[in-house]
């Protein structure tokens, strides 16, 4: 929705310091139209699948090149550092509307899963859900923290959100 964009936009402009680069992740709204909607248009870019593209690409070829599970974490982190600012004025902006899922905490905790960085994946977890991502976070850290306790790690409680404290 261009107007919601718009807005969110518009907000950005005003909290963020100058010179920052304002992202958009559309794909089917006029990169340009959101530009003009701000003071510096010229700091407004489209990021759509820049991202999770490389996510994607990387991961792809994790068999295939040494260092290319490296590369695929390194963009997931990077998108995860926007998006803390994305979240932070989403929620600011509508306050009653839920965050969409974010694929670079999904693949990050994937990530680490998969290499038994269990603490590092349940921690990332935590951070989405923080954030307030939608996502199935609860049960990927049950899971996670059920592989911990299977690998002799104690479990010491279970917090009121369903998310495990190891």
């Amino acid at each position: 929705d261009m107007a919601i964009k718009k807005e969110v936009f518009g907000r950005l402009d005003e909290v963020c310091k100058p010179g920052a680069i304002l992202a958009t992740n559309t794909s089917t709204l006029d990169v340009d139209e959101i530009a003009a909607s701000t003071s510096r248009p010229g700091d407004v870019i489209g990021l759509h699948f820049v991202y999770q593209a490389m996510i994607h690409l990387h991961y792809k070829w994790r068999d295939e090149f040494r260092d290319a599970v490296d590369l695929a974490f390194a963009a997931c982190h990077r998108q995860m550092q926007l998006a803390e600012q994305a979240a932070k004025v989403l929620h600011e902006t509508f306050p009653h509307k839920p965050l969409p899922p974010h694929f670079g905490f999904q693949r990050a905790a994937s990530l680490l899963e998969q290499q038994g960085a269990y603490k590092r994946a349940i921690e990332i977890c935590k951070r989405a859900e923080r954030q307030g991502w939608q996502g199935n976070w609860a049960w990927r850290v049950h899971r996670i923290t059920k592989k911990l306790h299977e690998r002799g790690y104690p479990v010491v409680s279970v917090s009121s959100s369903g998310l495990s404290q190891i």
